[in-house]
C-alpha cells in the first residue's frame, strides 16, 4: 500500500495491490493526472463519505482513469459503480462497516453486499464486529481504525495542514493511540488468522513520537 503521499521512493512493484487515496479525509484523494502516473496494474481507490460536489469529483475520476478496486464509505456512489462501472470491484470500507457492524449480516444490507460487494476492509477492532460469512476480508494493520471528524481542524488560510504521519498523542487511559489526517488509531501489532482474510494491506508509515 502506498501512504498518502504517494511516496516515489516506494517499490510498489513488489505490492499485489497499490492502495491510494482516503477513507477520512476527500482532501487526500489524488487528481486523475497524479492516478495515471502510477505505474501498476492493481490500483485500489480508497474513498471517504462523500457531500455532493465531492461526489461529482469521484465520478469524474472513476469516469477517466483505470483502477481495479474502489473502497467506498458513502452509499450514495454505489448505485453509480453498479451501473456506470460494472468492472471495478467494490469493497465496502471501514467507516461503513463500521456503522453497519450490527446489520451487514441480514436484511436490506446483506442483500447489497451479497450482490454487489466483493470485499470488506477490516482491521484487528473491526474484525471483533464483523459477523458476515461468506465474505472475502481485507485487512489493515497495524493501525485500526478508531474514529474521524469530517471537520477539517488543520486547515489554515483555506489550505490542509493536517498529519501525513501517524503521530502519538497523549492519553490517560491508552499508550498507543496516533492521529493521523482527521482520524485517529489504535497501534496493534497483532495479525489476525481468520481464514476469510484474502488480503493483508499493510501501511506504510513514518510515526512522530
Amino acid at each position: 500500500m502506498l501512504d498518502d503521499s504517494l511516496n516515489k521512493e516506494i517499490n510498489i512493484e513488489k505490492y499485489d495491490f497499490i492502495y491510494i487515496g482516503s477513507e477520512f479525509c476527500f482532501k487526500k484523494i489524488p487528481s486523475p493526472d497524479t492516478i495515471k502516473k502510477i505505474n501498476h496494474k492493481n490500483i485500489v481507490l480508497m474513498t471517504p463519505i462523500l457531500k455532493d460536489d465531492s461526489l461529482k469529483i469521484v465520478k469524474k475520476i472513476l469516469d477517466s482513469v483505470k483502477i481495479s478496486e474502489i473502497v467506498i464509505n458513502d452509499l450514495g456512489l454505489l448505485e453509480y459503480l453498479i451501473k456506470k462501472h460494472p468492472k471495478i470491484k467494490i469493497n465496502i470500507g471501514r467507516v461503513i462497516a463500521t456503522s453497519l457492524s450490527y446489520s451487514l449480516s441480514f436484511g436490506k444490507a446483506k442483500q447489497i453486499i451479497t450482490k454487489h460487494i466483493n470485499a470488506i476492509e477490516i482491521d484487528s477492532l473491526l474484525e471483533k464486529n464483523i459477523d458476515l460469512k461468506n465474505k472475502k476480508l481485507h485487512f489493515h494493520y497495524p493501525f485500526s481504525y478508531l474514529t474521524h471528524s469530517i471537520i477539517c481542524h488543520f486547515k489554515i488560510d483555506n489550505k490542509c495542514n493536517c498529519f501525513t504521519s501517524y503521530t502519538k498523542l497523549d492519553s490517560a487511559e491508552f499508550s498507543n493511540i496516533y492521529a493521523k489526517q482527521n482520524a485517529y488509531f489504535l497501534y496493534e501489532k497483532n495479525i489476525s488468522s481468520n481464514t476469510l482474510i484474502k488480503r493483508m494491506v499493510y501501511h506504510i508509515f513514518s510515526l512522530n513520537i
